[in-house]
């Protein structure tokens, strides 16, 4: 049994929504099924299409921000309390090397658009200041901060590349 070649705009459909499925994180028991409408047309209730991202975000759900350590969590209620808008928590990955990976406690965009990525420590570790200093290096469009809670006082020391 041959298949039938599918045409160039619905190839670009799959792909467009495949894409979308992976920046958003939603699924549906019909994530694959294409043949629920006519061809040519989308579907009524098709969403907005995403582009890809070039960093990626993951969804911002209670749940990460629930398995937080209280040093984070502290510090999150400060920077809402300041007014810091679109804050993440662990949302974003960086790829520094083979399989060596930093992920940010909390991620959010300055007042100058700016990605700001901070790292709360209650005590510092040297693995993960090695972690910090190589991804400011990598990175220096974002600015990299280490966050500490010293006698009931943030202290924030920015991470120079």
């Amino acid at each position: 049994m041959s298949e039938q070649p599918i045409s160039p705009d619905e190839y670009e459909r799959v792909c467009n929504k495949l894409q979308r499925l992976r920046f958003t994180g939603e699924a549906t028991e019909n994530t694959c099924n294409t043949g629920t409408h006519e061809p040519g047309k989308e579907p009524a209730s098709s969403p907005e299409i995403i582009p890809p991202p070039s960093i990626s975000f993951v969804p911002f759900t209670l749940t990460t921000e629930a398995k937080s350590n209280r040093w984070e969590t502290a510090r999150l209620a400060e920077l809402r309390k300041l007014g810091v808008p679109s804050l993440r928590c662990k949302a974003i990955t960086l790829l520094l090397g083979f399989d060596c990976r930093y992920t940010p406690d909390i991620s959010y965009v300055d007042e100058n658009g700016r990605y700001v990525f901070e790292e709360v420590k209650g005590f510092r570790r040297d693995d993960a200041m090695a972690k910090l200093r190589v991804a400011a290096r990598m990175f220096p469009e974002f600015r990299f901060v280490l966050a500490e809670l010293k006698k009931k006082v943030w202290v924030l020391t920015t991470v120079k590349p």
